[in-house]
């Protein structure tokens, strides 16, 4: 990839520079979106808005990296309806996990920051 062509994150083909808008906030000059990208995502917003057609839906988010051992211990001890559940359940309380932390380090930079001013 050179400096006259860049990658779209969407369609994942590179393209010339020319096929993207500018965006002078970004790091290269330019929009992450190609412009037929963005010409389908805003003509889907506006066909949603209307009540034309439904919204266009976010892309999965990748099932959590479970081993593969693991799964197939579990599908092989509990069969495949309650291993899937019990892998599910896993992923929702690692979900949560992730959550907590994040809002407590979030606790902490507002405690942090409040403390800042006060000396101030």
């Amino acid at each position: 990839m050179s400096a006259t062509t860049k990658v779209c994150p969407i369609c994942k083909v590179e393209k010339s520079t020319d096929d993207y808008s500018i965006d002078k906030y970004r790091k290269d000059g330019l929009s992450a979106r190609c412009r037929t990208c963005m010409a389908t995502y805003w003509s889907a917003k506006r066909a949603a808005a209307k009540g034309d057609a439904p919204a266009t839906p976010k892309a999965p988010k990748s099932t959590p990296k479970v081993a593969p051992d693991v799964e197939s211990i579990a599908t092989r001890d509990l069969g495949t309806d309650e291993a899937q559940a019990a892998l599910a359940t896993a992923a929702d309380v690692a979900k949560r996990a992730r959550m907590d932390a994040y809002n407590e380090q979030r606790r902490q930079a507002r405690a942090a920051a409040r403390l800042a001013n006060q000396s101030v």
